[in-house]
């Protein structure tokens, strides 16, 4: 049996140690708080050194504006802006003027090239009647004869199995040639070769063809944007508006890169189809070397 006085010193331990800990609890508690009250100061401090900087900023956004809303001043002008907007457009009609000139001059000296090319009196009596599936003007809406005095035909089209050169054809090789298997092979990766030339050039020179069944159109919305990008009343509503000289400078730019880019169209699209009929007439002139493969194949000796 314990002794009453053990129990009140157990007592009294328990007591001493919960004093302790509630005295350190709260001088940690107390020490966090002012670790916090600390850190929301520095936060508060550098958020109302921010707010003190605004009148600064607030200036700033204003002298901005200013410059977005200024017209042109020769005096305070670093670039001599006004000047040079002149001449830029000045340099830019005539650009655009010339680009839609051109197109217009090529297409009409195409009639006077051609005459000399079939002759006047041909092209009159219509001969050879085929005359528009041979010319390239029919794909650009001008055919030579016009109406075509034949019925039903898509000349556009017979143009375009011309320039590709499918109408072009070779004989299928055949089972039953007598030739060499060697020799038969030979012309076997001819026709390969050929004919995959062939359907590539269609595939090529067809993007001619689909072009010419919205050419009018096409033309028309094209020449309506260099007029518009060139326009010397464009040019006025533009520097009469409340725009910055930068923003101004920026629109100038893009107008001239539409008008140079729309004639490097053109130029890729002339080169592409260049390089197509180049093939066309590969395949053309390779007449004789076919009729010599073709003899050997068949087991001939004198090529036709």
């Amino acid at each position: 049996m314990r002794k009453p006085l053990d129990t009140l010193k157990k007592i009294g331990k328990l007591s001493a140690a919960t004093t302790l800990s509630l005295f350190l609890g709260t001088q940690t508690a107390s020490a966090q708080q002012q670790v916090q009250d600390v850190s929301a100061e520095n936060s508060l401090t550098s958020i109302l050194g921010v707010v003190n900087q605004l009148p600064t900023y607030l200036k700033g956004v204003a002298n901005m504006a200013a410059t977005f809303l200024a017209s042109d001043d020769q005096s305070t002008d670093p670039v001599n802006w006004s000047t040079n907007w002149t001449n830029e457009q000045t340099w830019l009609s005539g650009l655009s003027t010339d680009a839609l000139n051109n197109q217009a001059n090529q297409l009409t000296l195409q009639q006077s090239l051609l005459s000399s090319f079939f002759g006047a009196a041909n092209i009159a009596a219509a001969t050879p009647q085929n005359i528009n599936d041979l010319s390239f003007t029919t794909l650009l809406g001008q055919p030579l004869l016009s109406p075509d005095p034949r019925s039903g035909v898509n000349a556009s089209l017979n143009y375009l199995t011309n320039v590709s050169s499918l109408g072009i054809s070779y004989p299928i090789p055949g089972a039953g040639w007598r030739g060499s298997q060697q020799a038969q092979k030979n012309y076997i990766q001819f026709y390969n070769t050929v004919t995959a030339v062939q359907t590539y050039n269609a595939y090529v020179l067809s993007g001619l063809y689909e072009d010419s069944q919205t050419l009018s159109n096409d033309n028309s919305l094209q020449s309506q944007l260099i007029m518009q990008s060139s326009n010397p009343d464009w040019f006025t509503s533009v520097i009469t508006n409340d725009l910055g000289w930068v923003l101004r400078q920026i629109l100038l730019f893009t107008s001239q890169s539409y008008i140079l880019m729309d004639q490097l169209l053109h130029t890729q699209k002339q080169m592409l189809a260049t390089l197509a009929m180049t093939n066309t007439l590969l395949v053309a002139n390779s007449g004789f070397q076919a009729n010599t493969l073709i003899s050997k194949a068949q087991g001939g000796t004198n090529p036709s």
